[in-house]
């Protein structure tokens, strides 16, 4: 039923039906001039379409409603048909725990049981909430229903979000004890390449030192040794420089040498002051003579000092 003024273009609020076979509708001011010039009367319309354009959308909601209905229906079937299942697997479950039982197979019959508790602790009031978020998802159209299931999808996001950053940090913390895992054992591989290469150094230090003393104690024997020897060299040569001394005054007379020869000649048997005297201060040789027991010589400087 439309409810526009049947004059053209008019924009005015329809309200009156004529009484010509024709049923034309007009606005407060077009009614006037129709009654007038076809002589008819003006029933007032708008109450009579508001009635029927609530009847009409008042049909939509029914439809909706209709909907629903048998939205409920089917899933009461469905809910029925479950619970039937359910029911003959129970009795199929009893029957078993009974044969089990029975023949004393009480481990199978224990393991039923334990089906069953897990069952009645998922079924706990978390789950029934969880079944009437979704029942009002599924057919809630008020704005309640609507706001609990926008709340709860809120909250499943945050749940997902939530779940994804504790699944990155369970996974960095994984990774980080990997890592520190790792860590300690290259700490420890270093460690005891330390300790071996400490143990190491101290053996081959105790080895060194053992040598060093050995070779120290090698070397004082050495250094004895040489000096007993260059002393024994000494000896022997001031032995044979004197007995060349003592043949060189018997062989001939050593005032009839130079006094170059005689400092050359008494000058390689090291003779005390001998260098000082008469090869760096100079003096002059007067006489030289060897004491009867072969133990001594005696240079003389000066010709007084002398005796025959």
């Amino acid at each position: 039923m439309e409810l526009n003024c049947s004059i053209a273009n008019c924009p005015g609020e329809v309200i009156w039906q004529c009484t010509c076979p024709e049923k034309f509708k007009f606005c407060q001011s077009h009614i006037k001039n129709h009654s007038r010039a076809k002589k008819c009367f003006a029933e007032n319309i708008q109450d009579k379409y508001l009635v029927t354009m609530a009847k009409k959308y008042k049909n939509a909601l029914s439809h909706l409603e209709s909907y629903y209905l048998k939205l409920v229906q089917v899933m009461a079937v469905e809910i029925n048909k479950c619970l039937e299942d359910n029911i003959n697997c129970i009795k199929r479950k009893k029957n078993e725990i009974s044969n089990f039982i029975l023949n004393q197979q009480i481990d199978q019959a224990n393991d039923i049981i334990n089906w069953a508790n897990t069952l009645i602790a998922l079924q706990r009031e978390k789950e029934k909430k969880q079944y009437s978020l979704i029942l009002r998802k599924l057919l809630g159209i008020d704005n309640e229903s609507l706001e609990i299931v926008t709340d709860a999808e809120k909250l499943e996001t945050d749940l997902k979000y939530i779940t994804k950053k504790f699944e990155d940090a369970c996974a960095k913390i994984k990774g980080s004890e990997a890592e520190l895992k790792g860590s300690q054992e290259k700490n420890k591989k270093l460690v005891d390449e330390f300790n071996y290469e400490k143990n190491s150094s101290a053996q081959e230090k105790k080895m060194l030192e053992k040598k060093n003393s050995k070779l120290c104690k090698d070397l004082r024997n050495l250094q004895e040794i040489l000096r007993s020897a260059v002393k024994r060299n000494e000896e022997m040569n001031d032995f044979i420089l004197f007995e060349e001394f003592k043949s060189i005054r018997k062989l001939e007379n050593l005032s009839s040498m130079s006094q170059e020869q005689m400092k050359s000649s008494l000058a390689q048997m090291n003779l005390q002051y001998f260098q000082r005297d008469f090869i760096e201060g100079n003096y002059c040789i007067i006489k030289v003579f060897i004491t009867n027991e072969n133990n001594y010589i005696f240079i003389c400087k000066v010709k007084a000092d002398c005796k025959n």
